[in-house]
């Protein structure tokens, strides 16, 4: 049986934990900013969409209602988003 494994589903606290700890040796040859850029975009990744991460808030100006909308990452690596960028 075949089971569908979501980038989500990677990119969760503990594997990133893994990740960065276990890969700080091999980025330490190259400039900081390399580190920090994929540190960014592994989270930006993971939290795309989540509203309790980052959203707009949208009102009404007559009634007051409020609408809440998640804020995408706009990144290539996510698989949402970078499915935009491959179309």
């Amino acid at each position: 049986i075949m089971t569908t494994i979501t980038l989500k589903e990677i990119l969760t606290n503990d594997n990133l934990k893994a990740f960065f700890k276990y890969s700080s040796q091999f980025f330490s040859k190259f400039p900081k900013e390399y580190f920090h850029f994929i540190k960014t975009t592994l989270l930006a990744a993971k939290n795309c969409r989540e509203v309790s991460f980052a959203k707009a808030v949208f009102s009404c100006p007559k009634c007051s209602h409020y609408i809440y909308r998640p804020v995408t990452c706009k990144s290539k690596f996510c698989s949402s988003c970078g499915k935009i960028y491959a179309e």
